[in-house]
């Protein structure tokens, strides 16, 4: 998705279907001519160690589709939301401050929200916080779908039925934290 957003993409099927074929040449021509190769991308996923906070715990072994995963058996110290040690309570200060730095490094910061098929992803409290903080930073904000052909009137009716008070969180104590602000 990244790629494809440094692309001027609105999707990112095209992009992917080149990676798995391994045309990784002709992406980076690609780039390389829009002068996007050094695009600086912060991805939370690969950023906030989220497993420091949710390892073994009962809730973040729910699957969304129902049954549970196997819990972790590592020996990691677990940090809780009133840790200094925990980073997914701290995903509004990063947001806040890399809006802040941004202009130093760069003439624009961006928030891109890459949306899977069945939309998953907007059910997450986190991703939802996420975008709200976004549009109270006055970012720019991106949505990027895996193809055109996203099914429109799931996209219609998430958008008209959506309730943050129905979003998931690994942990009840995070739902319980983001609500009270």
């Amino acid at each position: 998705a990244c790629i494809a957003f440094a692309l001027g993409e609105t999707t990112y099927e095209g992009v992917a279907d080149k990676l798995d074929k391994g045309e990784f040449e002709s992406l980076r021509d690609q780039l390389d001519k829009r002068d996007a190769l050094g695009m600086l991308f912060w991805l939370c996923c690969f950023c906030v160690n989220q497993h420091a906070s949710i390892c073994k715990s009962r809730e973040s072994a729910l699957k969304p589709e129902g049954g549970e995963f196997d819990l972790c058996t590592c020996e990691g110290t677990i940090h809780s939301n009133n840790s200094e040690r925990c980073e997914m309570n701290k995903f509004m200060d990063v947001m806040s401050l890399l809006s802040d730095e941004a202009p130093k490094y760069t003439q624009y910061l961006s928030h891109i929200i890459v949306l899977d098929p069945g939309l998953a992803t907007l059910d997450r409290l986190f991703v939802c916080v996420e975008i709200h903080r976004g549009q109270e930073l006055g970012l720019s904000q991106y949505a990027l779908q895996r193809s055109d052909h996203q099914d429109q009137e799931l996209l219609d009716h998430t958008r008209n039925n959506f309730d943050v008070q129905n979003c998931i969180a690994s942990r009840e104590d995070d739902k319980r934290d983001i609500m009270k602000n």
